[in-house]
């Protein structure tokens, strides 16, 4: 083969994993059915929320980070839950179960459908 087409051929490769990559990092987080989400329970060691509107969640003992995306704009009542919820309390995360990203290749980051604690359910986007 010359060397031009060894080139091209080379380029052309590059260029689709390049691509696929990309698409693969742009995967949205799907919609939160009964059939793609699971329950995590643990004690409760922070929560704060983020600049850009989202509720980070620490649960002790557990090296994951939760997050609940744009938190405000799905009806939570941040400060209710924070008096009602402290640190230390025990805590039930449904989480979406989401495909494999580039961006988080260890699946470090996960992201919260429903906060439930105390016999309380204080958002859930889980469609049933």
């Amino acid at each position: 083969m010359p060397r031009s087409s060894s080139i091209r051929v080379l380029l052309t490769i590059s260029g689709l994993a390049v691509i696929t990559l990309g698409a693969l990092a742009l995967t949205p987080v799907p919609k939160p059915t009964t059939t793609n989400t699971f329950v995590v329970r643990g004690e409760l060691q922070g929560w704060h929320e983020t600049e850009h509107a989202d509720l980070a969640i620490r649960l002790k003992g557990d090296d994951y980070h939760y997050y609940l995306n744009r938190h405000r704009q799905c009806g939570l009542d941040f400060e209710r839950m924070r008096a009602a919820v402290t640190a230390g309390q025990r805590i039930e995360l449904t989480v979406v179960d989401r495909s494999w990203s580039p961006l988080d290749p260890l699946h470090s980051t996960r992201p919260v459908a429903a906060i439930a604690a105390n016999g309380e359910v204080f958002v859930d986007r889980v469609q049933r």
